[in-house]
């Protein structure tokens, strides 16, 4: 039978579950708001139109996190501001280590990137999702796999897009043109952002 505070806190981890269900319902500006003034006021330097969904940072060293401006964080991203797991093995003759992670500006990380402690991504990154980042990144930079790597220049996959959307008849990609996320939020309302979705899709016939 379980004791009165496994009780609550098994009720407590119910309402959790349900709160992050619930939340993939909700505007993506409302979590994010609430997010980002909650990891300043522990620290955290974020900058400007930043946008983040559900990343996973413990709070107690947000202090060591700094997001610059326009930075894009996708779904289920974990950023480690410690590393303890030798400490674990060895106890005291192996102290737990911290890194501050600095994320530049509008760099963009896929869903389900895991960024160790002491990592610095530069600006204009890309990091590919499911990717894990335990070295630094450039300018620039795209890095992709597990552990990641260095696979190219952002710049280059611009030139690369061009050509694709010259090419697109003959290929299986179809391309919209939008402004970024912090932009368009600004001057268009989710709904007007679903529309234009559909306006596209019927246009190019899917």
């Amino acid at each position: 039978m379980l004791k009165p505070w496994e009780k609550i806190r098994w009720i407590l981890r119910g309402l959790k579950r349900t709160f992050r269900f619930l939340s993939n319902f909700w505007d993506d500006r409302y979590y994010t708001e609430v997010d980002l003034d909650r990891w300043r006021s522990l620290g955290a330097k974020i900058g400007k139109d930043v946008q983040i969904q559900h990343l996973k940072v413990d709070e107690r060293f947000a202090r060591l996190l700094e997001i610059d401006d326009e930075a894009n964080i996708a779904e289920g991203t974990n950023i480690v501001l410690h590393d303890s797991s030798l400490n674990n093995i060895f106890g005291e003759a192996c102290p737990v280590k911290f890194g501050k992670v600095r994320i530049g500006k509008a760099t963009y990380i896929g869903r389900n990137a895991i960024i160790l402690c002491g990592v610095r991504i530069g600006d204009y990154a890309l990091i590919g999702a499911g990717a894990l980042i335990v070295n630094d990144v450039p300018d620039y930079g795209v890095a992709m796999g597990v552990p990641a790597k260095i696979l190219g220049d952002t710049r280059e996959l611009k030139e690369k897009q061009k050509k694709q959307i010259e090419e697109q008849e003959n290929s299986p990609f179809r391309f919209l043109r939008i402004k970024r996320w912090h932009e368009r939020h600004k001057i268009m309302t989710n709904d007007e952002v679903e529309e234009a979705y559909r306006e596209f899709f019927d246009k190019v016939g899917w």
